[in-house]
């Protein structure tokens, strides 16, 4: 799970900018080529692959971050990413309203103030990435150790939830309520390596793309104590590819 830098539009039911033709601009006037699957190289020994709307930096230069600021500014979107940094990043000379529920924005007044904060949460999200290794949290490639979102062909335990399925789902569906939310479905699983797996749709509206995935399972510490551990994620993703299905009625 490289780190990722995004651009967001204020309104996300309109269509998508057109990032590759700003992108494409923006590598040309900072003396960059454009490689085959999105690969970017700048001139000054900067890297970056842009795919699935987003940019996988392999060498956060400062060419790199110019590029990220004009495609900002020519595309009228904000830059966001990954780890715990969530305030979004404005560039200067952007018209667009961020939503409020995003929180205040910090005004990125030139490319070199924007690397400082790309290079800023690159160094957390390295540290961040690093304690979550030493947890058992994600594995060598930084993907997540939790059972998979769809269960597949799982065996189902049917009947009424007793243990770890039961904590899972009067939390959840206590969570849900408190939202207003709509609890769509959950099932139980016996997975071989997690064991048993309480997964649930939920839905905030009546929309299925605006539906998530819920999965609770019990895990064990180092020293031997266990806890319930969750985990939620989106059922549609930007990559297609990821995007899973709903729960089967059962």
């Amino acid at each position: 799970m490289p780190f990722a830098i995004m651009l967001m539009p204020a309104d996300l039911d309109a269509p998508l900018p057109h990032y590759k033709t700003a992108i494409e601009r923006a590598v040309h006037a900072n003396g960059g080529e454009l490689a085959p699957h999105g690969v970017v190289r700048l001139a000054d020994g900067g890297q970056f692959v842009f795919k699935n709307d987003y940019f996988w930096p392999k060498r956060l230069t400062s060419g790199v971050c110019r590029v990220i600021f004009d495609t900002a500014l020519h595309t009228d979107t904000y830059v966001t990413t990954g780890g715990s940094d969530v305030a979004p990043l404005k560039v200067k000379g952007s018209t667009l309203d961020i939503p409020s529920e995003l929180g205040p924005a910090v005004v990125a007044a030139s490319p070199d103030v924007l690397c400082a904060k790309l290079r800023g949460r690159l160094a957390r999200w390295i540290k961040e990435m690093g304690q979550l290794r030493r947890e058992g949290v994600i594995d060598a490639d930084d993907q997540p150790l939790e059972p998979p979102a769809d269960p597949g062909t799982e065996p189902r335990l049917h009947g009424r939830p007793s243990g770890t399925a039961a904590k899972c789902e009067a939390s959840e569906r206590e969570e849900t309520s408190k939202l207003g939310w709509k609890f769509v479905r959950s099932i139980v699983t016996r997975n071989a390596q997690w064991g048993v797996v309480w997964r649930a749709d939920i839905a905030p509206e009546s929309d299925p793309a605006t539906w998530f995935r819920e999965s609770c399972w019990r895990v064990r510490g180092t020293r031997g104590e266990s806890g319930i551990s969750t985990s939620s994620r989106p059922l549609m993703m930007f990559d297609k590819t990821q995007s899973i299905i709903p729960l089967p009625a059962e």
